[in-house]
Parts: C-alpha cells; sequence; structure tokens
C-alpha cells in the first residue's frame, strides 16, 4: 500500500470562500451595469447638447458677419441661406466633429423670427433612433433687432 503525503500547510481558497466572492462580484456588476449605462446616455445627450450650442455660437456669429458686410440684417430667404451656409458650408447637411448635424428652415410667425432648426442625426457610429432626433433638436432664430 502507498502512503499519501499529507500536507499540513496547504494554502488556497475553499469553494465556500469562491462561491461568496463570485455572488459579491455578481451584486457588484448587476448594480454597477446599470449605473455605466445611464452614464453613457447622460454622456451622449450632454454631448449633443454641447454640439448643438457650438453651431448655435456659430449661427450667431455668421450673423454678425453678414451684418458687418452687408450693414443690414437679412430679410429675404435668399440672405437667411447665405448665413446658414457660411456654417455648414453650403448644405443643409454636414459633419462637424463627430456629429452629422442638419439644418432647416423655419418660417417666421406673427410672434417669433425666421430661423433655423438644428438637428443631430448621428455621432460617429452611433445613429440616433427617430425619438432621440425629435429630442435633440433646436431653432436658432434671427435677432429681431440690431
Amino acid at each position: 500500500m502507498k502512503k499519501q503525503k499529507v500536507f499540513n500547510n496547504q494554502k488556497g481558497f475553499t469553494l465556500i470562500e469562491v462561491i461568496a466572492v463570485l455572488i459579491l462580484l455578481g451584486i457588484l456588476a448587476a448594480v454597477a451595469v446599470p449605473k455605466y449605462m445611464d452614464l453613457t446616455t447622460d454622456a451622449r445627450k450632454n454631448a449633443v447638447a454641447a454640439a448643438i450650442g457650438e453651431v448655435k455660437g456659430n449661427l450667431s456669429l455668421a450673423y454678425g458677419k453678414f451684418l458687418l458686410q452687408s450693414g443690414t440684417p437679412p430679410t429675404t430667404n435668399a440672405q437667411r441661406n447665405q448665413i446658414r451656409d457660411m456654417v455648414s458650408g453650403g448644405t443643409n447637411t454636414f459633419t462637424m466633429g463627430d456629429f452629422t448635424v442638419n439644418f432647416a428652415n423655419v418660417a417666421g410667425t406673427a410672434t417669433t423670427q425666421p430661423g433655423i432648426r438644428i438637428q443631430i442625426y448621428q455621432m460617429r457610429t452611433y445613429v440616433f433612433t427617430a425619438a432621440e432626433r425629435t429630442a435633440m433638436q433646436e431653432t436658432w432664430y434671427f435677432p429681431t433687432t440690431v
């Protein structure tokens, strides 16, 4: 009969300890993953808001440039399109950094000035759904006075 060696100072984890660690990791993952998903959604929304703000700022600069060059505010759609084209490079849809931006003219009413609707369609490779695109649009209105 062979004699088995018995090690008195064996080191390692018991099965119960390993299972306890796996359960704790599972609980942490269950709590952390939804919070991470919320963070990415919030980050995406904030990035879009910043991009819309940048486009609005560029439209304001183009409006100021138009005023300096012409001496009068734009009164026709052709003049308003000229301001839009200063920002977009002559197209309604253009790429600005990570974003694909779409412009559309907004007609003035009795209570509002004409404007330009700004809509973000895409962020790098992430294409927004129709509902997300609706939430990610704003209108820049031409100033009423100079």
